[in-house]
């Protein structure tokens, strides 16, 4: 980080640089700095099931820790934490695609990871999102 009179630069470890102009108000530039940061750790947006008709999308940090995620989304799909057995696609797979296993944190990571390189990709145009599914059907 190099800061001048007027501008902030910002260099990182993959070569790039992004020069940040400096206002007047501390306060203006730091909500920048905080802006710049949160989208350079990385945005996943996961689709979660409420029901057998509606779907629900939530944005989460890439950063966020493992088992504050899986708590999230068994929450928000309002299932029991001891007997929810979670799976993910990416929303390219298709409807009848197998889901891969959501149980452990290297699971979350290894989700995180297909995510993020497929947004990574400067040839992608179409956002993709983790679809999560809930591998137990229910039999009343």
């Amino acid at each position: 980080m190099i800061v001048t009179r007027r501008t902030l630069i910002l260099n990182f470890e993959d070569c790039h640089s992004i020069a940040l102009p400096l206002v007047r108000s501390p306060f203006i530039t730091f909500v920048c700095i905080i802006y710049l940061f949160l989208h350079l750790v990385g945005r996943i947006i996961v689709r979660v099931p409420v029901n057998n008709k509606v779907t629900r999308d939530i944005d989460f940090p890439s950063d966020i820790p493992r088992l504050d995620f899986r708590d999230r989304v068994i929450a928000a799909m309002n299932l029991d934490r001891t007997t929810a057995q979670l799976g993910w696609k990416t929303s390219d797979e298709g409807k009848r695609a197998p889901a891969h296993q959501l149980t452990t944190d290297l699971d979350i990571d290894n989700a995180f990871n297909a995510i993020l390189n497929i947004q990574n990709n400067p040839r992608r145009k179409k956002e993709i999102v983790l679809e999560i599914v809930h591998l137990v059907s229910l039999s009343f």
